[in-house]
């Protein structure tokens, strides 16, 4: 399902293979999670993902499903984060940044391909729970809302407190109100307006309702 483009000499053919075996694994994993087709999602794309794999770049996911690019690359601590980016391809039919990210954060950790950023092998409820109330993290709490916050440096301490604390919010949503319905108010158009009419409790009695959980966490 991959077409990968690489810098002359960045992998050895073992690598290579060893890395587009993944990629495919994680795209047939991610259209099971989100109940969608491979066959018929690669049709709409008249193609393959391409992944473009180079040194020193941020991953990053250009376009969604209608023009599938994938950047990624295998140094340091940035080690391949193509299950994060690959989750964008099937999962742009959100205006929500803070939708889009979590989504990505918590299907790339549940998938378990992936121990990496923003939680690597810490559990992501854990993890988001020392942001919570500590101060140094307080900007990352101030950017929560069913819109998100568009250009979060995803290096920064504040981008791993947002993608971190996104992911715990849509793990929350999940796991309480079911992945149906959840998937359902997800691509509505109309996050908060469905999630009430779905479930009977606004946005904001999620998010406290959530955010009460984490503090409770040891």
């Amino acid at each position: 399902y991959s077409r990968l483009h690489l810098v002359p000499g960045y992998l050895t053919e073992s690598e290579t293979t060893q890395l587009s075996a993944h990629i495919d694994t994680v795209i047939n994993r991610i259209c099971v999670y989100l109940n969608t087709n491979v066959e018929k999602e690669y049709h709409g794309f008249k193609g393959k993902v391409s992944y473009f794999v180079e040194p020193g770049i941020i991953p990053r996911c250009y376009g969604g499903s209608a023009i599938p690019i994938v950047s990624i690359t295998k140094d340091n601590e940035l080690l391949s984060m193509y299950a994060h980016e690959t989750v964008h391809i099937f999962s742009m039919n959100t205006s929500s940044t803070w939708l889009i990210e979590g989504l990505a954060v918590h299907l790339a950790d549940t998938l378990g391909i992936e121990e990496l950023w923003p939680n690597y092998s810490e559990d992501l409820d854990r993890h988001a729970h020392r942001f919570v109330d500590n101060i140094f993290y307080k900007d990352g709490l101030a950017l929560i809302g069913v819109n998100g916050f568009n250009g979060v440096d995803p290096t920064s301490l504040i981008g791993e407190s947002y993608y971190t604390l996104s992911g715990s919010f849509i793990r929350y949503l999940m796991r309480h109100m079911g992945k149906t319905d959840f998937l359902k108010c997800y691509s509505s158009g109309d996050f908060k307006t469905s999630l009430l009419t779905t479930t009977q409790k606004n946005f904001d009695a999620w998010e406290n309702e959530w955010l009460n959980y984490l503090r409770r966490l040891p």
